[in-house]
């Protein structure tokens, strides 16, 4: 029965570690984003991962924080209280898709 079956801790992790291998490549972040949401979004255990924001936004913050392009977003987020709401994965993955779109018109 699966609907019965304790959440496998393993599960997680193979997530994690799938998530911290991903690189940011500063030329391609369409395809670092496309990756991610993947991996957010197809496979086992990422709804406990989603449902933890901080670990989230602690990983996307370290993949991001060297793009040149998202530099003022990043010094604003440093700048954040770390009691303030907008300090948040939220803010981080939007401030890469607002960085993604701009790369993608420039072009």
């Amino acid at each position: 029965m699966k609907s019965f079956r304790a959440f496998d801790n393993s599960e997680l992790m193979f997530n994690m570690s799938h998530l911290t291998k991903l690189e940011c490549d500063p030329n391609n972040w369409h395809s670092f984003l496309v990756s991610w949401r993947h991996l957010l979004d197809n496979q086992t255990g990422a709804s406990v991962l989603k449902q933890n924001t901080e670990i989230l936004r602690d990983l996307f913050y370290n993949k991001v924080k060297g793009v040149p392009e998202l530099s003022r977003d990043i010094t604003d987020y440093e700048r954040m209280r770390t009691d303030d709401p907008r300090r948040s994965y939220e803010f981080l993955y939007e401030s890469m898709v607002n960085a993604v779109h701009r790369q993608q018109t420039a072009r």
